[in-house]
């Protein structure tokens, strides 16, 4: 029984970082650079529904191929009479940075850093450490793989 339990673990594990690093190397791979103009940068106001009535505002810059988010200072930027560069991943189709031609500094959504870098990477030093120091750390797992299951599916839609 023990062994067996064993085992299962192990391919989840297994699984899991195979997942982890398919994520991950999909985030660091250049993809296809683009060369595009941006169409419009899109305010969207985000209200949250509680007593304070906060909110925030998000951008979205739209391209002849693309949508994808971008930062408050770029969309305050002169991007309208400029060019912009954008890699696009492989495998999900998400933007992974941005800049305007004339910027020499890359920019990165930070959503697309959590989702692309910091969960995977967290997946992996979990399941390093359960392994590694032979740890009891199944709750802590358990954890770990919702978050990369809805990272998988938050990439694919």
């Amino acid at each position: 029984m023990i062994m067996l339990k064993n085992k299962t673990i192990l391919i989840l594990n297994s699984l899991f970082c195979l997942l982890s690093l398919v994520i991950l190397i999909d985030f660091v791979w250049p993809g296809e650079v683009i060369h595009d103009e941006v169409l419009d940068v899109v305010t969207e106001e985000q209200k949250y529904y509680n007593a304070a009535k906060n909110n925030h505002y998000s951008y979205r810059a739209i391209t002849n191929k693309h949508e994808f988010w971008v930062s408050k200072e770029f969309s305050s930027s002169n991007w309208e009479s400029e060019k912009i560069e954008y890699s696009v991943s492989i495998l999900f189709n998400e933007v992974n940075w941005y800049q305007l031609r004339t910027s020499k500094s890359k920019s990165f959504y930070s959503l697309r850093i959590v989702s692309g870098a910091v969960i995977p990477l967290l997946v992996l030093l979990v399941i390093f450490i359960s392994f590694q120091f032979k740890k009891n750390l199944e709750v802590l797992t358990f954890v770990f793989y919702v978050l990369l299951i809805l990272d998988l599916v938050f990439l694919i839609l």
